[in-house]
């Protein structure tokens, strides 16, 4: 048995040597540490080879971002993504300002936060499982303050670069200042809408560039109309260095997580009909669904089914986790389910777990089948087919020889190509060549 639980020993060591700057004396702490773990796993600590530190192609630049919303008032990843593109950018050596929403009812922001203004305004809410735009006078009016705003910082700021994420109520208006300062643009696209018609194209100005989640994401858009002379793909991409763990899993029981929105969309209920056959089959489990909500009924009428799925002892359900929290979530697990019933941008989640080591069962749906490659970094099922998702879990547990290749495999693919900061890196290369144009 453990004298000390090795999550506990890796974050004390990451704390106190950091990740990955110091990893060999990371990994001497590990080894020495009195966590009770046999030779075989330790020698898993000695294969652990470090990353190269996120370099950029420019030199010192002030970059303004621009985005809906920003954490602690996210909804999704797609906020905790730019904050880490801001990070990562700072973490390269150049100014960054933010500037977005205050949009308190999805969290409260501190009362100072340096390098970040909430002046923007949203003519939109996301509640209740739903996302309501205005359409009307109040859009307009929002239009034109957002317009009027990104101006001032513009002067005063004086970027030279601009990264764009979501501009979902905020209106294309935010690249009219931009586009008049001659300021190079990557608008960075998560959705499957850059919120803008086609024939808006020739108002962006020739130093824009729209860099999508994925190449399913940059196919549809170009397939929709949008004949943008400048596209590229850019993956968002999950901060790897948070979530690695160099101590791949075991797997003698389905330890099975979720993690998202817990909305009908996301499809929790499959996971939730393969637990039932799993209970039926006297299969043992334990599973997780970790994740918030927009859509209080559907929430409620889950619960209800898990009670009457007799089922109640074996699932957790923790709400929204902090991703720290979901980290050492993911430490306690060997198998992230991500059974999304729509077309993903791409699927950060699945890359996150990968990281940890989970295997991945997901459903490939859009983009995040560029994640997954089935049988060699994870596996695939149809969407909404909890039978096929049952067999596969069934097929872990009796195949640990497979489940700790996928695991090895899907990790390595997480730290080299969906890395946010390789994605951060390749941000930097756009821009430097934008300015050589």
């Amino acid at each position: 048995m453990l004298k000390e639980p090795f999550s506990t020993v890796w974050n004390q060591a990451r704390a106190q040597y950091g990740h990955p700057d110091s990893f060999e004396e990371l990994k001497i702490q590990l080894l020495d540490a009195d966590t009770g773990l046999p030779d075989d796993r330790k020698e898993q600590l000695c294969r652990v080879d470090k990353l190269p530190p996120p370099r950029s192609a420019l030199p010192p630049s002030r970059i303004l971002l621009i985005t809906n919303l920003y954490p602690p008032q996210a909804f999704g990843g797609y906020g905790l993504l730019m904050a880490d593109f801001a990070r990562i950018l700072a973490a390269m050596g150049h100014e960054l300002h933010v500037l977005t929403s205050n949009t308190d009812y999805l969290g409260k922001a501190p009362s100072q936060e340096k390098g970040i203004s909430r002046a923007l305004k949203v003519f939109g809410r996301w509640e209740n499982g739903k996302t309501e735009i205005f359409q009307d006078e109040r859009a307009q009016q929002i239009s034109r303050e957002n317009y009027f705003t990104v101006l001032e910082y513009v002067k005063s700021f004086h970027p030279d670069f601009c990264l764009v994420g979501d501009i979902g109520g905020l209106s294309c208006l935010v690249f009219q200042p931009l586009r008049d300062n001659h300021i190079p643009v990557i608008h960075h696209l998560g959705n499957a809408h850059p919120g803008y018609v086609p024939a808006n194209i020739p108002t962006l100005g020739p130093d824009y560039t729209l860099a999508t989640a994925s190449n399913w994401l940059k196919a549809k858009i170009l397939n929709e109309g949008y004949s943008l002379p400048n596209i590229e793909t850019v993956y968002s991409a999950g901060d790897i260095s948070l979530f690695y763990n160099p101590l791949l899993p075991q797997f003698d029981k389905l330890k099975i997580i979720f993690a998202g929105i817990m909305q009908p969309y996301k499809g929790p209920q499959t996971l939730l009909q393969a637990l039932l056959f799993l209970k039926q089959n006297n299969i043992d489990f334990q599973c997780t669904f970790a994740g918030g909500t927009t859509d209080d009924a559907f929430l409620k009428g889950f619960k209800e089914d898990i009670k009457s799925f007799g089922i109640d002892k074996q699932v957790t359900l923790t709400g929204k986790l902090g991703r720290s929290e979901l980290r050492d979530r993911f430490f306690e697990h060997n198998i992230l389910v991500f059974p999304s019933l729509v077309d993903e941008t791409f699927g950060m989640s699945q890359v996150e777990a990968m990281a940890a080591g989970l295997v991945v069962i997901g459903t490939g749906s859009g983009g995040a089948a560029e994640v997954i490659r089935h049988g060699e970094t994870g596996l695939l099922f149809p969407k909404g087919d909890a039978q096929t998702l049952t067999k596969l879990l069934y097929t872990l547990l009796q195949n640990p020889q497979l489940a700790m290749a996928l695991s090895r495999n899907g990790q390595q693919a997480a730290r080299q190509y969906f890395n946010v900061e390789v994605s951060t890196t390749r941000l930097t290369e756009i821009f430097a060549k934008m300015k050589t144009v």
